[in-house]
């Protein structure tokens, strides 16, 4: 009820702003507080028990939560402390990277960040989601041309969980204009990838064809066949919407350029993730694990849809429409939330 208390909150404000500072500091300290003692406090839900098993035995793995755990035990801690710990971390490095955003899109970036980000992983998956809130930092500096900072904080976000490692992908994603030639090209590999994945086809599919491994790669279909494993689609609604609006950015460019200078390079990346999406369905783990660390650019890219329109009230309405869609699949129909 607290994550829905906040979206609503941030729904209100989004479409009608307050043009006080005070309120909008006293709004914005609610909606962290809230944020984190909705994570930090929780008693259940997806993942709950294996973060209280991994608490309790220490058998996180990455670096920093293993320190953490290891320092909880020590002083006798209990495991809500953890949550907490974790919850407030996490929520409070999106906080202080989306202030930076400037206030013309403050309040429509929370709400992006509420609706799909928080309630996956700052809520659900705590490793995962402080690691890509360090990422954000991470894209940062690279965008300001600081490669130094940008890697030591992505060591630090690989410490967090290891499959940051290809977030690595980053710095070698290029800042230039998309020339026209790129952009048919994204098209036609998207285009080429959807359709082997309504096929069920995928790059994991050649791993039938490699001696050594076509062995597994059986055992693991064989095991998906029986009820033991998920299988994910392409048109997963969640990742529909971002097909459709990557595209739509993708078309707009020009235009987002104006009050987004690196836009090229986001919209880069999170192609990425889409292409991650789309060639790594047969191993779902990997796929959604993959894309979704690229997606964190959502905070940045969507919130700039806004700026596409001429009237603003209308490039709000955009944003908060395309929210509360993230928000109704996350909710309702993934049952993130219990609903």
């Amino acid at each position: 009820m607290l994550v829905i208390a906040s979206f609503s909150l941030l729904l209100f404000n989004s479409l009608f702003k307050n043009k006080s500072k005070y309120i909008n500091f006293f709004f914005s300290f609610v909606l962290v507080c809230t944020l984190i003692c909705a994570a930090g406090f929780r008693t259940g839900g997806f993942d709950y028990v294996n973060y209280k098993n991994g608490f309790e035995w220490n058998s996180f793995r990455e670096p920093v939560f293993k320190g953490l755990v290891t320092f909880l035990h020590t002083i006798h801690a209990p495991f809500q402390c953890f949550l907490l710990i974790a919850a407030t971390v996490t929520v409070l490095i999106t906080y202080s990277y989306l202030l930076k955003s400037g206030n013309e899109i403050y309040w429509l970036s929370l709400l992006i960040f509420v609706s799909n980000y928080y309630i996956q992983h700052d809520y659900i998956q705590l490793r995962i989601g402080l690691a890509c809130s360090i990422f954000l930092f991470q894209l940062y500096y690279l965008c300001k041309g600081n490669k130094k900072r940008a890697f030591l904080l992505w060591a630090l976000a690989c410490c967090c969980h290891f499959s940051m490692v290809i977030a690595g992908i980053s710095f070698f994603v290029s800042n230039k204009r998309i020339k026209k030639i790129e952009n048919y090209l994204m098209v036609i590999i998207f285009s080429f990838c959807f359709l082997l994945g309504l096929k069920g086809l995928t790059v994991v599919s050649l791993a039938e064809y490699i001696p050594g491994i076509s062995f597994y790669y059986k055992l693991y279909m064989a095991a998906i066949e029986n009820g033991e494993g998920s299988v994910i689609k392409v048109y997963n609604p969640l990742y529909l919407t971002r097909y459709v609006v990557f595209f739509f950015c993708l078309l707009k460019r020009n235009v987002l350029e104006k009050r987004n200078p690196n836009i090229y390079y986001y919209l880069r990346l999170y192609s990425c993730g889409i292409f991650v999406f789309l060639l790594f369905t047969g191993i779902p783990t990997f796929a959604f694990r993959g894309s979704e660390i690229f997606f964190i650019i959502e905070l940045i890219m969507f919130p700039s849809i806004s700026f596409i329109f001429k009237n603003k009230n209308v490039g709000n309405i955009a944003v908060v429409l395309l929210a509360l869609i993230f928000f109704g699949i996350n909710v309702f129909h993934n049952h993130l939330l219990g609903f």
